[in-house]
């Protein structure tokens, strides 16, 4: 009995010499889309350097996959450009269905009704509305939502009345329990004075971390425990954490051995 001439796999697109036909298997892309407010403002660099420190930290757990996570800061200037910046990217990586959003984060100054941008020339603050008209097209699961600005999950919670909206169905939405303030570290607020005078911003990690009013001398000096992000899914209170938890897996990578 002789071999067929063609034969089916589905490893890699090819063709190699005996005909044999190969059918590559594509897993959506999913991506992370951190946004700062870029307007001219004296937290412009807290805003961007956080965002950075971020992507960094995504690409440094164990199970990011470059072919798969997608990471990118945008710069916002305006309520209106979160639609066309997630349209973009999802085109730039196939569509709808080959690019879905995996993380959303906006660092920005905040209060308890949102995010502000004060150089918008239309909604300085987006109502609630608005952020429920967004298509995030997001992943099938465990997906998230952070506003890093101060007070995003006070009470009354801005981060939980998102939560509820029918476009945040199942999404785990994050805020700041007090102001936030920069730091060196996820899990307290400690800076240096070079930063409170604007400079010095690439030399070290940077966090928007939440912190009680007054306590602006011990965080130059050693530091003073961060407040807790608030993490809500459907209107309900999810766990109250700092941001340690982002760096760290669920499960580690299973050891290769030889």
């Amino acid at each position: 009995m002789g071999i067929p001439p063609r034969t089916v796999s589905t490893t890699r697109t090819s063709t190699q010499e005996n005909n044999t036909h190969h059918v590559k298997i594509t897993r959506k892309k999913q991506l992370f889309l951190l946004f700062w407010v870029a307007e001219e403002d004296k937290a412009r660099n807290l805003f961007s350097e956080s965002a950075q420190t971020r992507a960094k930290n995504i690409k440094n757990l164990n199970t990011y996959d470059e072919e798969i996570h997608k990471v990118h800061c945008p710069p916002l200037h305006s309520f209106s450009e979160i639609q066309i910046i997630i349209n973009n990217w999802i085109k730039h990586y196939g569509g709808e269905s080959k690019a879905m959003i995996k993380e959303i984060a906006v660092f920005s100054h905040s209060g308890w009704d949102g995010p502000i941008i004060y150089s918008d020339p239309v909604n300085t603050q987006l109502p609630l509305e608005g952020w429920g008209l967004i298509n995030f097209n997001w992943y099938s699961s465990n997906v998230r939502c952070t506003f890093f600005g101060c007070n995003s999950a006070n009470n009354p919670s801005f981060a939980q009345n998102i939560s509820c909206l029918p476009n945040f169905l199942n999404v785990e939405v994050g805020g700041q329990s007090a102001s936030s303030f920069p730091s060196f570290s996820p899990s307290k607020r400690i800076t240096s004075f070079a930063r409170s005078n604007d400079l010095a911003w690439s030399v070290a990690d940077t966090y928007m971390v939440g912190s009680k009013p007054g306590k602006g001398k011990q965080a130059h000096f050693f530091g003073v425990k961060a407040e807790p992000m608030r993490f809500y899914k459907n209107g309900n209170l999810l766990y109250e954490k700092d941001q340690s938890f982002f760096n760290y897996d669920p499960k580690p990578k299973a050891i290769l051995r030889r």
